[in-house]
């Protein structure tokens, strides 16, 4: 079977973002998603979303993140070697 994960990619940086254990819930103009860290290979975060840098590390241990600007383009990378990736 073929691998189903996919980049999540934020660009707005209104969007909310709450960490589980399993999944992350974003909000976003009035909008509600749940994505589980099955279904992602990798994100990528507007620089300018606010999230603590306790929350970075916790997606981080899970997976690979990227900080865009609004044009898209990668400015960082958060990624944690020997992490457990789900």
């Amino acid at each position: 079977m073929q691998d189903e994960r996919k980049p999540l990619i934020l660009k707005s940086p209104k969007a909310d973002i709450k960490i589980h254990s399993d999944y992350l819930e974003i909000t976003l103009d009035g909008l509600h998603y749940v994505v589980g860290y099955s279904h992602i290979s990798e994100i990528y975060l507007n620089k300018n979303i606010a999230i603590t840098l306790s929350d970075l590390l916790k997606i981080a241990l899970k997976k690979p993140i990227s900080l865009i600007n609004h044009y898209g383009y990668v400015v960082a990378e958060i990624r944690i070697p020997h992490a457990r990736r789900s």
